[in-house]
């Protein structure tokens, strides 16, 4: 496995650890960082 995918599986796996957490909180958390990722901003 090269050392991107081990990087993309890693930060995959914190983020649905992180959504597990607090499924109600974390998931609009983790909309937001997704738009932002994709260049979507939101005003």
């Amino acid at each position: 496995m090269s050392v991107k995918t081990t990087i993309q599986k890693f930060g995959l796996e914190q983020a649905f650890n992180y959504l597990y957490k607090d499924p109600d909180k974390n998931m609009l958390k983790i909309m937001d960082w997704a738009d932002r990722f994709a260049g979507e901003i939101r005003k």
